[in-house]
């Protein structure tokens, strides 16, 4: 390195610590000029630093894009088939689910509903527990009835029939396929639901099968009957009542705005709750998996950490002779101190520059098209209707999150490097090798 004098020559500029002399700015700018040519120096050393912060970053953030891509995915698969964005139910039923727990009115209710901004598709459904009967064999499940017309733009279940198809008529059902496979339905069937109606008497529906429908969610498909909704109300002698209005609005991401709104128009004792307040477990599954990553980045941040502090380590003890020569000169340890600040700045800088230029190519040359599958996994998304490649959803917060993070962490690194000049004395470090 050049002797600092060489760099400012009397009386044509300032030195670093001569700031009486010249205005701050003056003084500041030949503070990052000299950080900058010292951070080149060492070129390969440089980058090798700059790449592994910006490899974290762009770890953070690409693996941030693909998560939410996938969780949103899962989201918009579970709110599309049953859960709906928003579901409007009896204040009672959100605990105990008993079938005595309906919203009264419902067809009004439901236009009440539509009318509040944020809305795009409602519909009504009840449901029951039932006997399920064909011939000498019987099976416990879960009755719903649907109204067809308004089911079929708020729901996937009707697309994915796999034998047969959807509701048209009052007499009709279709049954998840773990039913139809222990009950041994075919096509054509009658099948006999018997449950409890209002009253405690017996309510009889006789239905003929005409679809079966496969959500590979066990849990629906060997319990799961959908029937018209008039039908199940006429059998079950519930009237104009149900027990859920299911309400979908232009995001899911708007879910709980659109509840908050329905909530402030419904009078007890409806009540409105967002998708991940019907069913916790995808959000406490989603807040896992970001802890998860976080826990991920956080071992990223340290290794990474490490490696800046040794080879600032390694830079300082290189470069003991130059502090020394540079003291000697009448320069203060502050302004060493403040030099190797900036230098550790820039190096942060330039490896979130070269994240940020990584990022946005990878995500220019995928952008909404996502990443190719192999086939047998590509087939298992299309049929939990996430489609057919991983997709990527990339998040400004979360790049300006791991950059800042970086920053932090690259500055500290140097701060404790910096514990080294306090020993320095111009005499030992003017001798040293």
């Amino acid at each position: 390195m050049r002797n600092v004098s060489q760099a400012t020559p009397a009386g044509k500029g300032c030195s670093l610590d001569d700031t009486s002399s010249s205005t701050t700015s003056a003084w500041l700018g030949l503070l990052f000029a000299v950080a900058w040519r010292n951070l080149w120096r060492s070129k390969r050393r440089t980058w090798f630093m700059a790449g592994g912060i910006a490899f974290s970053i762009f770890l953070l953030a690409f693996g941030s894009a693909a998560n939410y891509g996938t969780f949103n995915a899962m989201i918009r698969s579970a709110t599309d088939l049953l859960l709906g964005h928003v579901q409007v139910q009896h204040e009672a039923f959100v605990d105990s689910e008993e079938f005595r727990h309906r919203l009264h009115g419902a067809t009004q209710l439901l236009r009440h509903v539509e009318d509040v901004e944020g809305v795009a598709a409602a519909t009504m459904r009840t449901q029951a527990g039932a006997l399920m009967s064909v011939g000498e064999s019987s099976l416990a499940g879960l009755v719903m009835g649907v109204d067809t017309a308004r089911e079929v733009r708020l729901s996937t279940l009707p697309r994915r029939i796999v034998e047969g198809r959807y509701l048209q008529a009052s007499d009709e059902v279709v049954v998840g396929s773990g039913v139809a496979r222990r009950l041994n339905l075919a096509i054509g069937d009658e099948l006999v639901l018997l449950g409890s109606g209002v009253e405690g008497g017996l309510a009889v529906m006789a239905q003929r099968v005409v679809g079966v429908f496969e959500t590979r969610i066990a849990e629906l498909d060997r319990a799961l009957v959908q029937v018209p909704l008039a039908s199940m109300q006429l059998a079950f002698e519930v009237g104009d009542q149900a027990h859920a209005l299911i309400v979908a609005t232009d995001e899911v991401q708007n879910a709980h705005l659109l509840a908050t709104r329905l909530n402030a128009v419904l009078a007890s004792p409806a009540v409105a709750r967002a998708w991940n307040q019907v069913d916790p477990q995808i959000q406490q599954m989603l807040d896992l998996k970001i802890a998860g990553l976080g826990v991920f980045f956080a071992i990223c941040v340290l290794m990474v950490a490490f490696s800046v502090l040794n080879a600032l380590l390694m830079s300082v003890f290189e470069r003991t002779r130059e502090f020394g020569v540079m003291t000697a000169l009448g320069m203060r340890k502050r302004n060493l101190f403040a030099m190797l600040q900036v230098e550790g700045l820039m190096l942060s800088l330039v490896g979130c520059g070269l994240a940020a230029f990584s990022l946005a190519a990878l995500f220019f040359f995928l952008g909404s098209r996502g990443i190719p599958l192999p086939e047998e996994t590509a087939m298992l998304f299309q049929e939990l209707g996430f489609g057919s490649r991983l997709l990527i959803e990339f998040d400004m917060g979360t790049y300006l999150l791991g950059s800042g993070v970086m920053l932090a962490a690259t500055q500290t690194a140097v701060l404790i490097a910096s514990l080294r000049l306090g020993t320095i004395t111009p005499v030992a470090a003017l001798r040293a090798e």
